[in-house]
């Protein structure tokens, strides 16, 4: 939503309009124009960083586990063999490695995909990292060419 219009916003301001157009021009009459772009894309940085800790604050720090979340050995068994189920055919020893009812899967292009390949069912592997670590690494990812690196580094660290 408003981090990736952000992001947006400053890369496109700070790559695309300062450092590929006007500086290529070298315009004296530009140079006020890329004093208001500069401050542009300062203040998407500020807001960035704001949204950014707010989601940290209250996505990552506030975040409450679900029981579901909590059953690691479980998730990580599913995902092993749903894998290697999905390899070899989805049977071992001519029965269903899955419990019955459940639908059998295959990978496919990286994920693992249930055999009628909705994207639903898609079970790639960042679906048995923990809810907090998904959160912050997207994050994470979203605004590391955004802002500037120490401020990556500080954000990181938190």
């Amino acid at each position: 939503g408003d981090l990736d219009r952000l992001c947006t916003l400053i890369n496109a301001v700070r790559e695309e309009i300062l450092q590929g157009q006007t500086l290529l021009r070298g315009d004296a009459n530009l140079v006020y124009l890329e004093d208001v772009l500069d401050r542009i894309a300062k203040d998407a940085q500020e807001r960035l960083i704001y949204a950014s800790e707010r989601v940290l604050r209250v996505e990552v720090e506030g975040f409450r586990p679900t029981p579901s979340d909590l059953e690691y050995p479980e998730k990580l068994e599913e995902y092993w063999e749903a894998k290697l189920g999905g390899r070899e055919g989805g049977k071992e020893g001519g029965k269903e490695s899955k419990k019955e009812g459940e639908r059998e899967e295959k990978k496919k292009g990286g994920a693992l995909t249930t055999g009628d390949g909705s994207i639903g069912a898609v079970l790639p592997l960042y679906a048995t990292w923990f809810p907090t670590l998904r959160m912050t690494l997207t994050l994470l990812s979203k605004i590391y060419r955004a802002v500037e690196i120490h401020v990556f580094q500080d954000m990181a660290q938190q």
